[in-house]
Parts: structure tokens; C-alpha cells; sequence
């Protein structure tokens, strides 16, 4: 009898699961830490932690808000799953594959805007909500990159802070939750501490855009995913080129630089879409990158070093940044 090419698989789960978080393991760099992660948001996130009763005060701030947001997502939201947009928690679950953590909760929502976002705090799990707009305007491999941006907030531990941004720049979350005087706080604190929550903000969306990269099925696709996000993704190709062009983004992002308007990007808590496309391209090129995915390394490439990238994209992101407004390479 011929032997059955099953015959030496291990199908032992606890087994598998062993090997896959050996495997996802070597990139720990630190308690909340990757080796993708970018530096400058860990370095604010301490700058955040080391702010006195800063860290508890946003926990229990976070934690009503995300139990009300989700109460009221049970009742009015799409939740995806392996029956119900089948495609899209197959996306979800293969960014978790990638990463090595929980296949996540997703929720679709009736929206005008154009966005998705995590809901979590440090006691209660994470849910991912697309806006119906994303399913509307982006493939499947691009909306893979949304769900991996947001998959790479889950993993590098973001939830507590990226809620409180949520709340500071959303007026109707703070409503909803509190009234009067409990309001005060969170007035008071919008004036110091958001600035800072901010940078950090900006400096943690690098972070997830690198995890979209890391799960993405072609780096383009996390390039258009994010260049896309600026123009709201209409679908215009029957009619117009819209594919994003680099020498133009180039071109955008140092008329940006020239103007006085840049310094208004330390009051968001995204960098500007520009910035974020050349900090991908940059991380790219990564050795960091290419040791997550070693299929997508083409033959005759030489990866730079994290140093390398990290100090690129630290001029990038910076708010006088030049870096690839200026060409440098």
C-alpha cells in the first residue's frame, strides 16, 4: 500500500501554535515592542506613561467610552464573519495569521464618512469598524491593508492611547459619555497633554501603516490603500488614470513644506497622507521588512538597515521635515 502523503503531517494544534509564536517571537524586541515598530512611538508613549495620573485617567475615560461605542455598535453595526462578508474576515484572519495575533472582531457600519478605526481599552477586546464606503471604493488586496493598519494598532498595543486621541478630537464621543462638570477634565487636558498625544498619534500610525506593509499581498497595494485615503478612493478608472504618481507626490508634499500650513499638522493626529506613502516606500526597502516577508525580496536587492529607514522617515514625518520632498534619498 502506497503511504499516504499525510502520514508524517503533525497535527497537533498546541504544536502548531507553539511554532507560530516562536516564529512570530523573533521580532519581539520588548515589552511593547516590535521590530517594525517605529522608534519615536515608543519613545512619546513613555513621554505619555511618565505624565502623573495621565495613563489612569485616560484608562478609565477609555474604558467607559469603548463599552458605550460598543453597546451601540451590537445594535446597529454588521458584524463580519466566515458566513457574513466572508471575504472580509478572510482578510482579517490572514492579517492575524501575519502577525500573530487574535483573528479580530469586525464590525461594518452605514457611514459617510470614510474611515476605519479599533475600539478597545485594556479590558475589553479589540473590535475593528469599517465605514461601508472602504467595501464601496477599495479592492480586496487595499482593503486588506486597511484591516492590517488596523491590526497593527491591536499588536503593537496602541488601545488605550489611540482611543483617548479618538476622544480628544471627537466632540461627540465626550457627549455621549460624559455631561457638565465631568467634562472638565477632559477640556483641560485637551489644551496640554493632547499636543503631545498627538505626536505620539502621528508617530503610531507609521507604526500600522508598517503592518499593513508586513501583511499586505504587493507593497503597491499598501501604497495606493493609504495615497487613496486623501481623495476618498472615488472610483473613477473607467474614466480617469488614478493611479497615485510618485515624482507628483513629491511635488505636493514640498509646495506643503514651503507654506506656513505645515505647522498645522502638529493639531492632527494623523500625518498628512504625503508623508505617510514615502515613510511606507522607505520601510519597503527595510531589512526589517524583508525578514517579515522574505517572499517579496526580489533577486539583486540589497534591504537598508532599520537605522538607515528609521532616520529616513524621521525626517519625513517631522513637521520641518524634507527628506523625499527634497528627492534624498
Amino acid at each position: 500500500m502506497a503511504e499516504s502523503p499525510l502520514q508524517n503531517l503533525d497535527c497537533n494544534f498546541p504544536s502548531w501554535l507553539q511554532n507560530k509564536k516562536s516564529e512570530v517571537g523573533k521580532h519581539k524586541a520588548g515589552k511593547y515592542e516590535w521590530d517594525y515598530s517605529y522608534p519615536m512611538d515608543l519613545e512619546l508613549r513613555k513621554t505619555l506613561e511618565n505624565m502623573h495620573g495621565f495613563v489612569d485617567f485616560a484608562k478609565h475615560v477609555t474604558s467607559t467610552i469603548a463599552r458605550q461605542e460598543i453597546d451601540k455598535g451590537y445594535r446597529s453595526w454588521l458584524a463580519v464573519g466566515p458566513n457574513q462578508f466572508p471575504e472580509v474576515y478572510d482578510l482579517g484572519r490572514d492579517c492575524a495569521k501575519h502577525l500573530g495575533i487574535g483573528i479580530p472582531s469586525i464590525f461594518i457600519t452605514n457611514s459617510d464618512d470614510f474611515n476605519a478605526y479599533t475600539i478597545a481599552s485594556d479590558d475589553i477586546d479589540p473590535i475593528i469598524v469599517i465605514h461601508n464606503l472602504l467595501l464601496e471604493r477599495y479592492s480586496l488586496p487595499e482593503l486588506k491593508c486597511i484591516i492590517a493598519h488596523e491590526c497593527g494598532h491591536i499588536h503593537n498595543y496602541h488601545s488605550v492611547f489611540t482611543m483617548m486621541s479618538r476622544i480628544l478630537t471627537n466632540g461627540a464621543l465626550i457627549g455621549g459619555a460624559y455631561s457638565g462638570l465631568a467634562r472638565l477634565p477632559l477640556s483641560l487636558l485637551s489644551m496640554g497633554a493632547n499636543l503631545t498625544l498627538n505626536m505620539w498619534s502621528r508617530a503610531a500610525e507609521v507604526t500600522a501603516d508598517r503592518a499593513a506593509l508586513i501583511c499586505c499581498d504587493d507593497v503597491e497595494d499598501a501604497f495606493q490603500a493609504t495615497g487613496r485615503l486623501s481623495y476618498g478612493a472615488v472610483r473613477v478608472e473607467d474614466r480617469i488614470t488614478s493611479k497615485l504618481d510618485t515624482e507628483s507626490l513629491r511635488e505636493q508634499l514640498r509646495m506643503t513644506e514651503a507654506s506656513g500650513s505645515k505647522y498645522m499638522e502638529s493639531l492632527y493626529n494623523h500625518p498628512i497622507t504625503t508623508k505617510r506613502v514615502f515613510a511606507q516606500m522607505e520601510f519597503a526597502e527595510s531589512e526589517v521588512f524583508y525578514s517579515w516577508r522574505p517572499d517579496l525580496l526580489k533577486p539583486g536587492v540589497v534591504p537598508k538597515t532599520r537605522s538607515m529607514v528609521d532616520n529616513e522617515v524621521k525626517n519625513i514625518i517631522k513637521l520641518n521635515g524634507k527628506g523625499k520632498a527634497d528627492g534624498n534619498k
